[in-house]
C-alpha cells in the first residue's frame, strides 16, 4: 500500500514512521514541514506547507496515496489562543487542500488525528457519543476539520478513522508540552538544587497515553484491523498535573516545591478531561494501554538526560 503520512516529522509521526518502516511492507511517503530531516529520498519526501494548495496538489498527484494518515497541524491549545489565525489556517484550510487533492474512488482509508479538545468538558469519562463543544480555538479547528472530513469522505468514497486523541506523551516530546516541561525542570533541580520548578495551574486532570501505544493504534487502523469509525484515543485514567509532578519528583529521588508562573496559565483551563476507551478496546480486542505509566515517565526522563548529555 502507498501510505502518505502528513506531519511525519512531528512527535507522533516519527514513532509511526519507525513502526511502518520496520514492521510493515507499506511504501511510505512523508509530507509536511521538516520532513527533509527524515532521510527519505526525493519522490517520497515532500517538504510542503499544507497551506500551499498547489504544492499539496502536486505532491498528492505524484504519490497517488491509497491510505492517508493525517497528523499534520498545530497541536498546542496555548498557542491557539496566542495565534488563532494560524491554528485555523493550518488545521482547517490545510486539511481542505489535502482533501481537495484526492481524486474520487482512489483512497481506501483516511486516518485522522483529532483531539479530546473537541468535547464539551464534564467531570466524568467522555464517550464518543458526548456532544462536541470546544473551549479553545484549537478545539474549534479540530471539530471543523472532523466535519469537513466526514463530508468529503462521502463524496470521494473512502473510509474514515477519526481518533479523538487525548494527551499523548513519551520520550522525545517537545518540552513546550506539560509532561516533558515538568520533567526537564525536575532534572534541572536534581542537578542544581537552587533551580526553581515553574508551573501553571496544577489542578487540571488529564488523560495521558504513551505515544508508543497510540502509534500501535494508528498502525492497526492503517492495516484495516479495526472497523472505520470515531474512537477516543486515551487511557481512561485521569491524572492531575500535580500528581504527574509528584511522580516525576519521586522518580528523580528529590523533593521540591514548585513556584507559580503567571505566564504559564491559560485563558481557559478545562478542569477535567478524561476519555473512555471502551469502544476502541472492543474494536481491538485488548487494552489500549500496554506501557505502564511509571515506565513512560522513566523513559521520558532518561531521554531528556541523554539529550542533555549529548548537547554538552
Amino acid at each position: 500500500m502507498r501510505v502518505l503520512v502528513t506531519g511525519a516529522a512531528g512527535f507522533v509521526g516519527r514513532y509511526l514512521l519507525h513502526l511502518l518502516e520496520h514492521h510493515t511492507s507499506h511504501r511510505v511517503h512523508v509530507l509536511g514541514r521538516g520532513v527533509e530531516a527524515l532521510g527519505y529520498p526525493p519522490g517520497r519526501s515532500w517538504p510542503v506547507d499544507l497551506r500551499d494548495r498547489n504544492a499539496v496538489a502536486e505532491a498528492v498527484a505524484a504519490v497517488g496515496p491509497e491510505i492517508v494518515v493525517h497528523l499534520a497541524g498545530t497541536t498546542s491549545v496555548a498557542e491557539s489562543w496566542n495565534d488563532p489565525v494560524t491554528t485555523m489556517a493550518t488545521n482547517i484550510l490545510g486539511t481542505a487542500h489535502l482533501l481537495d487533492a484526492i481524486p474520487p474512488d482512489t483512497l481506501i482509508r483516511w486516518i485522522n488525528a483529532g483531539s479530546a479538545e473537541e468535547y464539551a468538558a464534564i467531570p466524568s469519562r467522555l464517550g464518543e457519543e458526548h456532544p462536541l463543544c470546544p473551549a479553545s480555538p484549537y478545539g474549534t479547528s479540530k471539530v471543523t476539520q472532523e466535519w469537513l472530513l466526514q463530508q468529503m469522505a462521502v463524496q470521494k468514497h473512502f473510509a474514515v478513522y477519526q481518533f479523538r486523541a487525548f494527551n499523548q506523551t513519551g520520550p522525545g516530546q517537545d518540552p513546550r508540552f506539560v509532561v516533558p516541561s515538568l520533567a526537564a525542570q525536575v532534572l534541572r533541580t536534581k542537578h542544581h538544587p537552587t533551580a526553581a520548578i515553574q508551573v501553571g495551574n496544577l489542578s487540571p486532570v488529564r488523560d495521558f497515553l504513551d505515544v508508543r501505544d497510540s502509534t500501535q493504534i494508528y498502525a492497526a487502523a492503517i492495516a484495516g484491523q479495526i472497523a472505520p469509525g470515531t474512537y477516543n484515543l486515551c487511557s481512561g485514567r485521569g491524572r492531575s498535573i500535580r500528581e504527574i509532578l509528584d511522580d516525576l519528583l519521586r522518580i528523580a529521588g528529590i523533593a521540591a516545591e514548585p513556584q507559580e508562573d503567571p505566564s504559564r496559565f491559560r485563558p481557559v483551563d478545562v478542569p477535567y478531561l478524561v476519555g473512555n476507551p471502551h469502544k476502541l478496546e472492543q474494536a481491538l480486542g485488548r487494552s489500549v494501554t500496554t506501557i505502564p505509566w511509571q515506565e513512560t515517565l522513566t523513559d521520558l526522563m532518561q531521554a531528556l538526560e541523554s539529550a542533555s548529555g549529548d548537547a554538552q
